[in-house]
């Protein structure tokens, strides 16, 4: 892989948690000389003493899911205003996605949680983190579920079924016809990929493929 620098281009791995998006992440922001933005979702819910075992994000997150989305584009801007200053382009690799916090509203959507107008605030809350998702990245690469999930403080517990429920809230948000003109530039990681040198390898492929570095490597 070349350690080519990205000039002006916005990258986000999404999916669900504990599939190795922050490794990802982390790992092609370094191969291409970006800078790393890490979502602090873990830490708002901390803030509010929100408890995945316990509570529904329809009855008592609405606040918690609002700054979540606050800190991330607010992060976002921040990153981007100061490469501006600096009269560089405009880059960043997030180990999230607006699309990913949308996913865990959603994912706790049912007959019975909320109210009318939580459930109304919801489905503007979708909208919006897919419209904010193709504002400010120009690729996004989708990590499946497929290494092996190992159970972390502050983090959603062990459940297989609830990781894959968010990886297709995910997956059907990103493939939304509202993001048709994105499609050529979301990138799926194979479920049988598993192998982290391999992992980093497509991403980077994906990068390469999409911003045209693979021409000018070989050049």
């Amino acid at each position: 892989m070349n350690n080519t620098h990205l000039n002006g281009t916005r990258i986000g791995f999404a999916g669900a948690h504990r599939v190795g998006k922050t490794t990802l992440a982390r790992a092609i922001a370094k191969l291409f000389d970006v800078p790393f933005l890490s979502s602090s979702a873990g830490v708002v819910a901390e803030i509010h003493g929100f408890d995945m075992e316990r509570h529904n994000r329809l009855n008592t997150g609405t606040v918690m899911q609002g700054r979540i989305m606050d800190a991330m584009v607010g992060q976002i801007e921040a990153s981007a205003a100061l490469s501006k200053a600096h009269g560089g382009p405009v880059s960043y690799v997030c180990d999230r996605t607006p699309i990913d916090a949308a996913a865990y509203y959603l994912a706790d959507a049912s007959a019975a949680a909320g109210s009318p107008r939580v459930r109304d605030d919801c489905v503007q809350y979708v909208e919006s983190a897919i419209s904010l998702t193709a504002q400010h990245f120009d690729l996004v690469i989708l990590v499946p579920p497929a290494i092996t999930f190992e159970p972390m403080d502050g983090k959603p517990p062990m459940n297989a079924a609830y990781q894959e429920h968010i990886h297709f809230l995910v997956r059907g948000m990103l493939f939304d016809e509202s993001l048709a003109d994105m499609a050529p530039r979301i990138g799926t990681i194979l479920r049988e990929n598993t192998d982290r040198a391999d992992r980093i390898a497509t991403a980077a492929d994906f990068v390469a493929a999409t911003f045209g570095l693979a021409n000018r490597a070989a050049a």
